[in-house]
């Protein structure tokens, strides 16, 4: 009975540690009706990694779960796209122009990314399991939060003890993974619009051993975005 009680207690508090948590990074974001308030994201940069060295990269969101990324790539534009519901891929060389199906692991990454908003917010409406794990040593003495989605997979998500943002996510297949599938570190936040956003992401697949940097020079918000623009196209790009 008494071994019930304190397992009980001690369920309690890491409950109101989370919710404190989440408050507490939500705020730090810049609140939830600033981030309601965005219906698209254009986001401009750079992506290092490979033979290829630094790529411009573009990379549109829109409501409720559209994604596009386009880059020039060995004198080939690529253009990657997510319509809500399957995952494309457009390769020109300015002569010809071929369009494939992503494969199903590429569009289930796509899905993810295409929530800008993050897994921490509405995430019961996402159907979301959050579990609050404490203070993690290894990484700063950073908090860590358990997610599990609808489909199995799992998420680590830390936070900066001092400024409640994100830090480092890590994705798993499922919750028997020991080693992740992707990691992305997060860093140099700025203030674009009254929200808080990374402006540099280091992701690594550490089963692959690839590693990528995105570095981001522009955020715009609530750009006016056709939601053709990540549709699968026929052979041209509009």
């Amino acid at each position: 009975m008494l071994l019930s009680a304190v397992l009980l207690l001690s369920s309690a508090a890491a409950e109101e540690t989370l919710f404190s948590l989440l408050e507490k990074n939500l705020d730090a974001r810049g609140g939830y009706a600033a981030w309601k308030a965005i219906e698209t994201v254009r986001m401009t940069g750079t992506m290092a990694g490979g033979e290829a060295g630094q790529v411009p990269v573009v990379m549109e969101i829109k409501r409720p779960n559209l994604l596009r990324f386009e880059f020039q790539l060995l004198g080939q534009q690529v253009v990657q796209g997510f319509d809500g519901s399957s995952g494309w891929r457009l390769l020109s060389d300015g002569v010809s122009a071929t369009v494939e199906d992503m494969t199903a692991v590429q569009t289930a990454e796509f899905s993810r990314t295409a929530d800008f908003e993050g897994p921490l917010l509405d995430w019961r409406e996402k159907a979301y399991s959050l579990r609050y794990l404490g203070i993690d040593e290894s990484e700063g003495r950073n908090h860590l939060i358990e997610i599990t989605r609808p489909d199995g997979e799992m998420l680590n998500v830390y936070l900066d003890p001092e400024t409640y943002l994100t830090t480092l996510e890590q994705v798993f297949a499922s919750s028997e993974d020991a080693v992740p599938k992707q990691e992305t570190r997060l860093t140099a936040y700025r203030e674009v619009e009254g929200i808080a956003l990374p402006f540099s992401f280091a992701i690594s697949f550490p089963v692959t051993g690839v590693d990528q940097q995105l570095t981001l020079s522009s955020v715009e918000l609530n750009v006016p975005l056709s939601g053709s623009r990540f549709s699968r196209p026929n052979v041209d790009l509009d």
